[in-house]
């Protein structure tokens, strides 16, 4: 029997699937997420950093083929236990697995994101040889970025400086001024940071006009 027809609507009736902009500029190809239809978020604007920063992205879970191997296992569960078909699907796995992926490919809306977020994500980090972090007191401190500027921070000194480039989102004018960033980078395993060049992650952070700066070599001297 064909149970394609069943398989569309199990899928479809219980999770919900997206493929984020920003992934798919890290990936350099489409990459879906998904997450259960009882905890779905509907997305209708261009996210920006907020959505990043807050984390919310990582509600999405990733989809790869042990997702797509367990998208079937809960699809044959529920036709043996609740249908009570007793054949003719899981000697029919690698077919159905893909059919899973098209159903998710027709299925994912495409969420936009804030596009000043793209140059830097196809950027590269820098090498700076020859340049040592100044004391606090004798820095140069950054005081005339905007929001959505380009500045550069330096957040490890062992060897030759590496400098990750940002993004200014946020400036607090308060007591003192400060800036939140949203700088690129690369994270080797386990989330530790690598000497790579090659971007392939981004982080944040709240820094002060002498932790940042708008060279690399200046952000060398102004060391976070």
């Amino acid at each position: 029997m064909n149970f394609n027809k069943d398989l569309e609507n199990f899928i479809v009736d219980k999770f919900q699937f997206k493929t984020f902009e920003i992934d798919n500029w890290f990936a350099n190809k489409r990459i879906y997420r998904y997450k259960y239809k009882e905890h779905s978020e509907e997305i209708s604007n261009e996210l920006g950093i907020d959505y990043l920063r807050n984390d919310k992205i990582d509600s999405w879970r990733y989809i790869d083929n042990h997702a797509i191997d367990y998208f079937f296992g809960e699809f044959l569960w529920y036709m043996t236990l609740v249908q009570h078909v007793k054949s003719g699907i899981k000697s029919k796995k690698e077919i159905y697995k893909k059919l899973i992926f098209e159903i998710i490919q027709n299925q994912a809306e495409v969420v936009l994101f804030d596009k000043r977020i793209k140059p830097f994500v196809e950027s590269q980090r820098i090498k700076v040889p020859r340049v040592r972090p100044l004391p606090t007191h004798l820095r140069k401190p950054v005081e005339a970025m905007k929001i959505g500027d380009k500045c550069f921070i330096f957040r490890y000194s062992e060897g030759i400086a590496i400098v990750d480039p940002c993004l200014v989102y946020d400036i607090v004018n308060g007591s003192e001024l400060m800036y939140h960033v949203m700088y690129f980078t690369n994270f080797g395993d386990y989330g530790s940071a690598s000497r790579k060049l090659g971007i392939n992650g981004y982080g944040f952070a709240t820094v002060y006009p002498t932790e940042i700066g708008l060279t690399p070599e200046e952000a060398v001297r102004n060391k976070y």
